[in-house]
């Protein structure tokens, strides 16, 4: 929980002060959903780790929920953000900002579902999991790249 607060305030906050700008409702909304990202992110490899986790008497989420429970509530969050992240920028007319959540909230959703499938070979979940912005990243560039090349021939 630590790790998603500490990361999502200084993407969100950090680059405005610096700026000398001041927090809009955007930034809220931003900081609040790169939480859930980030919170979300560190859950998926606790529960990689349960059995270990359970032996060295840590208390993790899935630890103390058990699985089905702990990814109920990393869906339940994800889809309920992410929802509301769309409305918030629907609502201003900031498409490429929804695109971007439904995105970010798809592949999350399936980075959920599928993050204990591949029982002890961690390597794909891994891949996905660390390289979530990459793969994200390349997506919207290039949904952006054909956006304005659509633009720019009609």
């Amino acid at each position: 929980m630590t790790l998603g607060l500490i990361w999502s305030t200084t993407l969100s906050f950090l680059p405005i002060f610096i700026l000398g700008g001041s927090p809009t409702a955007t930034t809220y909304v931003v900081s609040i959903f790169l939480y859930a990202f980030f919170f979300i992110n560190t859950t998926l490899f606790d529960m990689r780790d349960v059995i270990g986790d359970r032996l060295a008497g840590i208390c993790t989420i899935p630890v103390y929920a058990g699985m089905p429970l702990t990814k109920l509530a990393l869906s339940t969050i994800n889809i309920t953000l992410g929802a509301i992240g769309a409305w918030y920028f629907v609502n201003i007319n900031a498409y490429s900002e929804v695109l971007l959540i439904a995105v970010a909230t798809a592949f999350t959703q399936t980075l959920i579902l599928t993050f204990d499938r591949y029982g002890s070979n961690h390597g794909f979940c891994d891949i996905f999991a660390d390289g979530e912005f990459i793969i994200i990243g390349v997506f919207l560039l290039m949904t952006d790249s054909v956006s304005q090349l659509i633009a720019h021939v009609f």
